[in-house]
């Protein structure tokens, strides 16, 4: 049993998810779009500046300023996430066939709010990931 769970582990981990292909290369072409404009922009303002003063003080200028930003980036990145409530699994754990007869203790627990908001954005992947744990399960259980 173990043999053809480590066979089927592969398909396993990488189900499908939601999101298709076209919707990577759409989600793409807008990055690529963004960037060109803010280059187009950081150069507008390089020459902007640099008829008014020297370009030693432009680039000097818009570096700063991109500096600026990225710091404040990095910052917020890597400040400490706030705990949100998920209101979709909560939500989600009502229409859920089985997530309804769970308690309303359960259901507040942000443990069980991710796992069940991970259920519902890989239906998949939760249903092989529960298949393969009943399977070994049983196969200990029951000695098949």
């Amino acid at each position: 049993m173990f043999k053809l769970v480590s066979y089927a582990l592969p398909f396993i981990l990488n189900a499908p998810s939601k999101k298709s292909a076209n919707h990577f290369a759409r989600l793409l072409a807008a990055y690529f779009t963004m960037c060109l404009a803010v280059l187009m922009i950081l150069t507008a303002v390089i020459i902007l500046i640099a008829t008014t003063y020297n370009a030693v003080v432009a680039f000097a200028a818009v570096g700063g300023a991109l500096l600026a930003s990225a710091s404040l980036f990095v910052y917020i990145i890597n400040s400490p996430n706030r705990k949100r409530k998920n209101l979709s699994a909560s939500t989600s754990a009502s229409t859920d066939p089985i997530g309804k007869f769970l308690p309303e203790a359960i259901k507040s627990h942000p443990t069980i709010q991710t796992l069940l908001s991970q259920i519902g954005e890989n239906p998949i992947t939760a249903a092989a990931a529960a298949v393969t744990i009943g399977a070994l399960i049983s196969k200990e259980f029951f000695e098949d």
